[in-house]
């Protein structure tokens, strides 16, 4: 996009804006729709995609709030700035554990923590080198189903572990980026089953359910902002 995001126009984020909004308010599936129309709001598919997963999340938990949640996310992505790194950032610090940030991931989660950690060296490699090979890819997702299902094999009952949980999101974020990350679906799958995690591990569930989502939605902000010199013009 050599335009930059919203096509370098700030008529267009308005449109788009507006656009995602109407959409929001039809109770379409947003996370594909909103990749859908990417190309016209002038925005990466992935970053699109993101934007509709997170409002998909603020939607179920705090009805009557994704719009206003939208409007806020694109309202902070400057006209004509670059943006196409900014779901690799995400992704990592998704990845990452909290003694590097607020990462949602620990360090390690019922021996899971080489798959976390071989995971986040593939996005960092895919951010700063371009994409690494779809073989290191597959072995990522073939190493992460072998895991689940040791996990699966030694759990006592019926009840998920969390590395059971982190085996699945780290599964999902190879599917993702082997589709050269076009597949929306597979990034919800990799941030429903990252919360799992810390779901899993979080005395109060339900009240960090409700934290898991403020912090992405205020990740997401933040790396925008230190991208572009805190500019929102």
């Amino acid at each position: 996009m050599s335009t930059g995001a919203f096509l370098g126009d700030r008529e267009t984020r308005a449109c788009a804006i507006e656009e995602a909004s109407a959409i929001v308010a039809t109770g379409a599936i947003f996370h594909e729709a909103f990749g859908e129309n990417a190309g016209r709001w002038g925005l990466p598919t992935n970053l699109a995609a993101l934007l509709g997963t997170l409002a998909e999340f603020r939607n179920a938990r705090r009805d009557g709030e994704a719009a206003a949640f939208v409007a806020g996310a694109m309202e902070a992505i400057p006209s004509g700035a670059d943006v196409r790194s900014v779901v690799d950032k995400f992704m990592a610090w998704v990845l990452s554990p909290a003694s590097d940030g607020f990462g949602i991931m620990p360090a390690d989660v019922d021996g899971a923590g080489y798959l976390i950690r071989r995971a986040t060296n593939l996005v960092m490699q895919y951010h700063a080198a371009g994409r690494p090979a779809a073989d290191e890819w597959r072995g990522l997702r073939s190493a992460a189903a072998k895991h689940f299902m040791r996990s699966r094999s030694l759990s006592p009952d019926e009840s998920r572990s969390p590395g059971e949980a982190a085996a699945f999101a780290v599964a999902s974020l190879a599917d993702y980026y082997r589709s050269a990350c076009t597949d929306a679906g597979d990034l919800e799958s990799f941030l429903v089953h990252a919360s799992d995690v810390r779901n899993l591990l979080a005395p109060g569930r339900e009240a960090f359910e409700d934290e898991f989502e403020d912090v992405l939605a205020r990740k997401l902000a933040e790396i925008i902002r230190d991208l572009n010199g805190g500019s929102t013009t």
